[in-house]
């Protein structure tokens, strides 16, 4: 499980993959909804998709040598400022953008390169 999640959080991968979880974890409540289920059963259909998110973004900043804590930005709930009410049972603020700073850091930091114990310097050229 754990080179799946390796293997997901690399940069190509992590960026369409984000962009289907968090697809997901939008229509999977409004398809829930649309079936007939009560809301609270709804909003419990995209927490597994919001898990997997959460923890292949930890994932991808943690190979991009970046802090962890960004996670607390895509757990923290705080709603501010204009509310839209989307497809029932979503209701979006402008607060909710700051959920996504974490997957904006995992789509735009590159991880390290490592060329340690080669004969390339970090520009690409080779020595001697």
């Amino acid at each position: 499980m754990a080179t799946f999640f390796h293997r997901l959080s690399a940069v190509q991968n992590y960026r369409w993959v984000s962009v289907a979880l968090i697809a997901a974890m939008i229509l999977l409540p409004v398809l829930f909804m649309r079936l007939g289920a009560l809301e609270w059963v709804a909003s419990l259909a995209g927490l597994p998709v919001y898990v997997a998110l959460v923890v292949l973004t930890y994932r991808r900043l943690r190979d991009a040598n970046l802090s962890g804590w960004w996670i607390v930005l895509m757990i923290l709930v705080v709603n501010l400022g204009p509310r839209w009410d989307g497809l029932e049972p979503l209701s979006f603020h402008v607060s909710h953008l700051i959920h996504l700073i974490p997957v904006a850091l995992g789509w735009l930091v590159r991880a390290p390169q490592t060329v340690a114990g080669t004969n390339v310097r970090p520009d690409g050229l080779r020595l001697g």
